[in-house]
């Protein structure tokens, strides 16, 4: 099974920007697939057929990001579906537990080391407003607190109606 690994270098200030540059100098020198992604929710928002396609049914996936569950909504709103994936959240974990995941990860694989990137429109805000449903009472309290009319609220859903 082939090891590709997605690595959302996030476009917005939720992880810190040196340890995304190191962690990029670490990726570009391992044995896999690397997939660098300028930033994931703007990929998501304004033009996933790239990502859609680099997404190939039976390899194995590492994604690398600023919150796990957020990307899980973020792939699951773009219709991405990946059987064998784990997650890391970069943000939370210091750089060398991220490295060691990655090198257990890549540990036995015979993949040949190549570097890709997909970028998102550079007009997109680095956001991407999310619900999720699993976890959602419909207390409404996100679009009562939000100021810039991103969500609609009925008795049965809120859901993200204006999410730039």
């Amino acid at each position: 099974m082939k090891k590709t690994i997605l690595f959302c270098n996030c476009g917005g200030d939720f992880a810190d920007k040196v340890l995304l540059r190191e962690l990029e100098m670490f990726l570009i020198k391992q044995k896999t697939e690397i997939i660098k992604l300028s930033d994931l929710c703007g990929i998501i928002a304004t033009d996933k057929t790239d990502l859609q396609k680099t997404i190939k049914a039976g390899n194995e996936y590492l994604i690398l990001g600023c919150n796990s569950r957020a990307m899980k909504l973020l792939l699951e709103k773009a219709m991405i579906s990946i059987p064998s994936v784990e997650f890391i959240n970069i943000k939370d974990l210091p750089f060398v537990l991220v490295v060691d995941k990655i090198n257990a990860f890549i540990n036995c694989s015979n993949n040949e080391n190549s570097f890709i990137e997909l970028s998102a429109d550079k007009t997109w805000p680095a956001w991407y407003p999310l619900i999720d449903y699993a976890r959602c009472t419909v207390c409404c309290q996100c679009a009562e607190f939000c100021l810039i009319g991103v969500y609609s609220k009925s008795d049965l859903r809120v859901e993200v109606v204006n999410p730039k």
